[in-house]
Order: C-alpha cells, then sequence, then structure tokens
C-alpha cells in the first residue's frame, strides 16, 4: 500500500483516538465518585465458576464509569441459593485505586453444590457468577470417551499472515493513488495491449489521462472506490478472524497404559463478517480430510480435560477464495461470481474505450493509424479479467500444502445429566502457533476459544 494510503488511515486513527481518550496529556485523576447511570460492576474473569469440594477461588469485579476510568467506593458480596458450607471471605471489599475489589470464595468441604454469588455497588446494577461445586471423590470417575462436535474460534492477534496480507493490500492498492482506480485501472489496461506502439502513445498522455479518466469513472461508477474498500475490509475479516467446526473422538486406552487418546477432524468452517456467521462443510468448500490422530487427552480430577499438541492441516488460501466467491461478492454484487465480474458490472469498459481514445488521439494523435475505441475497449476487459483472475490465483496460493494449526488446548469439563460422563466441554482455549509456509502467526491466549458437546447427549 502507498505511503498515502497509509498516512490517511494514521490521520484517521488519531483522529479516533483523539475523539476517546482526550486531550493529550490528560492522565487519570485517580478513582471517581459513582454517578447514577454513569456507574458499573463488571466481572474479571470467568462468570461460570466449577469448583471441587474444599478449594478456593478469587472473584474480582471492577467498579468503572461509561468512559471505563476506575471508581471509588464499597462493593458487597452475597451468595444466593445453598451453599453446601461454602463461604465468603468477606462479605464488603473496598475498591483499589483501579477500580478492582476481591474476596475468596472457600467451596464447602464434600458437598456438591450449585448456587449462586451477586455483587453490587451503589448505583451501579448488580453482577454475578453462576458456581458449580462437585465432591472431592466422586463414586464413579468420569468418563470422556466418546465423539465431542467441537466448535472453535481462531484470531490471528499478531496479524494476518504476509502472504494473506499482501493480496488484501493488492485489492486496496486499487484504491489509494490520488487517480485511483483510474491509474490502477490503466496500468492494468496497458499491460493487456500488445503492441508496444500503442502503450508508448496512451503513456506519453500520462498523468493527464489519469486524471481525466478518474473524473469520468467517479462521475460514471461513482460506488467503485466504496466496494473495493468494502471488499478488503470483509476479506481482511475472514483472513484474521474464522471458525473451525470439528470433531474430537477420546478413545479409552488400556495398553500400554491406562489413559486417553483422541483424533480431531475438521468438518468444515465458519466465516464471521460483521458479526454474522456462515457455516460451511468441507464438501460445501471441496476439501479434502483434515485431521490429527494419536492425540494425548487427559482429565485433571473432574474439572478439566486436557488435549495435548497436535498439526491439523488448513488449507488457508483456498478458503479465503471461496470467502472471497461465495460469502463477500455475493453480499455486494449478486449478479456477480467472482472479483472480474463485480469489476466489469462497474466499470463500462465500452465507454472507456472512446473516452481513452479520444483522449490519447487528441492530445497526442493517430500518426500511425493504429488507435481505435475498441482497442482500448479490449484492452479494458482483458486488464479488469486479469486483475479478478490474478487476485484469485494469489490467495488460492496462500501457504500451499504447508498450512496447519499447530495447537494444544484445554477446557473445563461438566457432567449435566449426573451418568458419570463427560457430556460438554466449556470455556475451551488454544494455543500453538498457525503455520503458513515458511511464516507463523501466534495462536495466544485467550483469544483462541473453543466449546465441545457430547454426540448422543439427551
Amino acid at each position: 500500500m502507498s505511503t498515502y494510503a497509509i498516512s490517511k488511515f494514521a490521520a484517521l486513527a488519531l483522529v479516533l483516538g483523539a475523539c476517546t481518550t482526550g486531550e493529550i496529556g490528560d492522565g487519570p485523576a485517580g478513582p471517581g465518585v459513582p454517578i447514577e447511570g454513569h456507574a458499573f460492576l463488571t466481572v474479571v474473569g470467568d462468570r461460570d465458576l466449577f469448583l471441587e469440594a474444599g478449594t478456593t477461588d478469587t472473584l474480582t469485579v471492577r467498579y468503572h464509569d461509561d468512559g471505563g476510568e476506575p471508581l471509588a467506593g464499597q462493593v458487597a458480596f452475597a451468595i444466593q441459593g445453598d451453599a453446601q458450607g461454602g463461604v465468603l471471605s468477606r462479605a464488603m471489599a473496598v475498591t483499589d485505586s483501579d477500580g478492582f475489589a476481591q474476596i475468596v470464595l472457600n467451596a464447602g468441604a464434600t458437598e456438591e453444590a450449585a448456587f449462586r454469588i451477586v455483587a453490587r455497588a451503589e448505583v451501579a446494577d448488580a453482577v454475578d457468577w453462576r458456581v458449580a461445586v462437585t465432591a472431592v471423590e466422586p463414586t464413579i470417575p468420569l468418563d470422556a470417551s466418546g465423539t465431542y462436535d467441537m466448535k472453535s474460534q481462531f484470531d490471528l492477534v499478531s496479524g494476518i499472515p504476509g502472504p494473506a496480507g499482501d493480496v488484501i493490500n493488492t485489492i486496496l492498492d486499487m484504491t489509494d493513488d490520488p487517480n485511483d482506480p483510474a491509474t490502477w485501472l490503466i496500468d492494468r489496461a496497458l499491460d493487456a495491449i500488445d503492441s508496444g506502439t500503442v502503450r508508448d502513445l496512451a503513456g506519453s498522455a500520462r498523468p493527464a489521462l489519469d486524471s481525466f479518466l478518474n473524473d469520468y469513472i467517479h462521475d460514471s461508477a461513482p460506488d467503485l472506490v466504496l466496494t473495493l474498500l468494502e471488499i478488503g475490509d470483509q476479506l481482511g475479516q475472514v483472513a484474521r478472524k474464522f471458525g473451525v467446526n470439528s470433531q474430537l473422538q477420546v478413545t479409552a486406552v488400556r495398553m500400554p497404559d491406562t489413559g486417553l487418546t483422541g483424533k480431531h477432524t475438521m468438518t468444515g468452517v465458519s466465516y464471521t463478517i460483521d458479526g454474522v456467521s456462515y457455516d460451511f462443510t468441507m464438501a460445501e468448500l471441496e476439501l479434502g480430510e483434515s485431521m490429527a490422530d494419536g492425540i494425548s487427552v487427559g482429565l485433571v480430577g473432574t474439572t478439566k480435560m486436557e488435549i495435548g499438541d497436535h498439526t491439523l492441516p488448513f488449507a488457508y488460501g483456498r478458503v479465503l477464495v471461496f470467502a472471497l466467491n461465495n460469502v463477500i461478492i455475493p453480499m455486494i454484487d449478486p449478479f456477480a461470481s467472482d472479483l472480474g465480474d463485480v469489476l466489469a458490472n462497474r466499470v463500462n469498459c465500452y465507454q472507456i474505450g472512446w473516452e481513452v481514445y479520444e483522449f490519447v488521439a487528441y492530445n497526442v494523435g493517430d500518426f500511425f493509424g493504429i488507435l481505435s475505441p475498441g482497442l482500448f475497449e479490449s484492452a479494458c476487459e482483458a486488464g479488469l479479467d486479469a486483475a479478478g483472475n490474478a487476485i484469485e490465483a494469489q490467495l488460492a496460493g496462500i501457504g500451499g500444502e504447508g498450512a496447519a494449526f499447530v495447537i494444544h488446548g484445554d477446557a473445563r469439563i461438566a457432567d449435566t445429566n449426573l451418568d458419570h460422563k463427560v457430556d460438554v466441554l466449556r470455556t475451551g482455549l488454544w494455543e500453538g502457533v498457525f503455520r503458513l509456509g515458511g511464516a507463523e502467526s501466534l495462536l495466544a491466549r485467550p483469544d483462541q476459544k473453543f466449546t465441545g458437546t457430547r454426540r448422543g447427549l439427551n
């Protein structure tokens, strides 16, 4: 992307930053005073707590205003329901300089229990935790074997891998020159002309030709730039954050040692664009099997499942092409099937052929009698088609056969129907790397999340 475009985005970021943070140099003056309608309590960490009897956990809330600044005050904590001997370390806590207040929950000694803990503060809505306490030594240990339907959400927090970012920047490059998209279109059209003489004649009319044609395009196709920016933005969303649907088959292993082993198989992909999810199976994506076998799986007491290191191949480039042609483009242009169609539906190559011909012939001359409107019309059409195909080819080739998730993770487990089997995996977190050719993007906690539900659960 050009320096001109980067400076535009930087300026926008500074304006937005000034609107949200105040004047440069303003600093916090310590916790503020709660004002009705502007005071809030926020739970820090999970609201669903799973404890073994006899253990403890620290509960934290933050008291703050609607600008995120800390408030001073007292927070009251209370148990609602039968805690079966569970107690709080105190009933009231004073916020610290950052607005945090903490108490300690001590679960009952031996009994199972389910209850809530509620926190209240002056002029703020109450918040709560849901607590489940399990007995220290269940009569029958939980059985984790079975098949779990998994939903994972991956977020490339360290940025879109280089090759994918380069393709997205290629789309944005159509709009980042002062005379774009005309300059970009003329470049593509001239590349499609075989005659060096014609290219020289048209080239000698630049940059005046670029400015003239840009004014014409903005008058005749005013939404072209906005369309390209929208495509780049939405493609950036699915390239950075996407979901994976899969199955985890857990099997008990008796020889050579007692334990669990897992087989993780990808079944589909979920795209999220502007908060809306779109799910597709591996068959719809026309992708082959992606599977990892022999994974180490273990239970930690009755509260957690650990899933060992494994590698899941992922055809990242082909997944992005599918998103472009089957999700993004149909929303933007229902009459287009690919990027070339989107461009062709917005750029009138017939009229542009005439405009370029008349401009070049008038300002440079046609000394050889080789110029014609049809020549430039054909060059325009070929340039648009070549540009769309080139971008799709770039996307499809990202990562080659080496793209893969290299991950391990853990999740809270629960027996929801008291049949002594693990039924659900909750608040699961993956970590590892997303491998793309020779590059790796960090998959860091807590941004890589998953859940699982045992098949056949009533």
